[in-house]
């Protein structure tokens, strides 16, 4: 439980539009954001949990507590920083192709110790799994396809009335509506269509996920369209 918080954030950017661009014909872009922020909390209980943080929150005895563990006021630092590295080619008769590099890498701190790592010690932020991997094959009449590691859409949208897409969310978007990262993702986006004297796009993924399981065969659907009329805006 939080009772007091004092964050301060000492870089922030996000999104390609922002990008540096270099190279031949711009071919190149490069941003990104860089996050520090300093908090105090009260009411914190370090290493309370019997079985550890690292233990599957599916099982019945993960959030287990230690008996007589202190309960204290802490401070707590958080770094996290994030590089986007893209390139584009024109292909000629409206085809683009694009590439997208992205990883998250994080570091913190409760009284200037770690209270635990459940990294292994890697800074990454999800070892294992890149934000952007991916490549794009594009034409203004037959939209965009993506094959590769990217981010699921629900957690590019902002989830309203918790966050807003209207410049006031975080850089690092805590304000999507659902957090994912895919590894083997298809993801099809269709060309703006005018309906109704407004813009209509329409979007399927499917990610197949890790490949190496014996017995599960996981998959992963995710359908989303977007709608546009003046100040009217709608997303499903």
């Amino acid at each position: 439980m939080r009772h007091g918080l004092l964050a301060i954030v000492l870089a922030t950017t996000s999104g390609l539009s922002q990008a540096v661009e270099f190279g031949p014909d711009n071919m190149f872009s490069f941003s990104g954001f860089a996050l520090a922020s300093f908090g105090v909390q009260d009411k914190r209980c370090l290493n309370c949990q019997w079985a550890g943080p690292t233990e599957g929150k599916q099982k019945i005895w993960a959030d287990t507590i230690l008996p007589g563990r202190p309960i204290e006021n802490v401070s707590t630092q958080v770094l996290i920083v994030q590089p986007y590295l893209g390139a584009k080619f024109k292909l000629g008769q409206g085809f683009k192709f694009e590439t997208l590099l992205s990883q998250r890498w994080r570091d913190g701190f409760v009284d200037g110790k770690r209270p635990y790592d459940d990294r292994t010690g890697s800074k990454v932020d999800i070892p294992g799994f890149w934000y952007e991997k991916n490549v794009t094959l594009s034409h203004e009449d037959y939209g965009r396809l993506t094959i590769g590691a990217t981010t699921t859409r629900s957690w590019a949208e902002a989830d309203y009335p918790f966050g807003s897409n209207l410049g006031l969310a975080e850089a690092w978007s805590s304000s999507g509506a659902g957090y994912g990262l895919l590894t083997n993702a298809i993801r099809y986006q269709s060309r703006l269509f005018d309906v109704a004297e407004g813009d209509l796009v329409l979007e399927g993924t499917y990610d197949r996920g890790e490949t190496n399981f014996k017995k599960n065969k996981p998959s992963f659907f995710e359908f989303f369209g977007k709608y546009w009329r003046g100040p009217l805006e709608l997303s499903l």
